[in-house]
């Protein structure tokens, strides 16, 4: 079956990592409303349009809502995980199976191994997406959050007084974006930095 190979997960993942959840679920419809019409050739039956829409759908939405509040790259690996599961049961529901049982496992192992595939991929390329568009993610504001890089630790050593200060402002911004629905991991990070120059 020709939908096993399809990625369904790939354009709501980078899309929500990358620019939030709203554009995420706008990037869902859209594949959902112009995917479909793609698999419309004459040797289909008219099913696998619906099929199409169905799966994707349900897998975008999955994505988006496993993704949205994005905190390491675990995160994308357990999101293709659950889209895989989710795939492999509308397989099962959406497919005749006209196979033997070995025809049936393969085609489940295809439909989960595209998903995890698909979220290691994107989990690998994130970076170089990142630098190309000039885009920072949640997950490279929480490397920036890490007390080991060179710079926080010269602020530890040089400048401990500031570097307090620094920390109880982080959990001042922290607490007060949550409350406004700001970024809250954002807010952390430039309150980490927003005292450097006093090395």
């Amino acid at each position: 079956n020709e939908l096993l190979y399809l990625p369904y997960m790939m354009a709501p993942l980078v899309v929500t990592v990358l620019l939030g959840p709203l554009l995420g679920m706008f990037a869902t419809i859209s594949i959902c409303m112009l995917g479909g019409f793609f698999i419309l050739p004459e040797q289909y039956a008219p099913e696998k349009q619906v099929q199409f829409w169905i799966l994707s759908s349900l897998s975008g939405m999955l994505t988006v809502l496993l993704t949205h509040n994005l905190r390491n790259r675990a995160q994308l690996l357990r999101a293709g995980f659950f889209v895989g599961l989710l795939v492999m049961v509308g397989v099962i529901n959406l497919q005749a199976w006209d196979y033997n049982l070995t025809g049936v496992l393969v085609c489940l192992a295809v439909a989960f191994g595209v998903s995890m595939l698909t979220s290691v991929l994107i989990s690998g390329v994130l970076p170089i997406i990142e630098g190309a568009f000039k885009i920072i993610t949640p997950i490279s504001w929480l490397e920036m959050a890490d007390m080991n890089r060179p710079l926080m630790k010269r602020l530890q050593m040089e400048a401990p007084g500031t570097f307090h200060h620094c920390l109880m402002v982080a959990q001042l911004a922290e607490a007060a974006a949550e409350a406004i629905g700001a970024n809250p991991i954002e807010c952390r990070v430039e309150a980490y930095y927003h005292d450097i120059g006093k090395m």
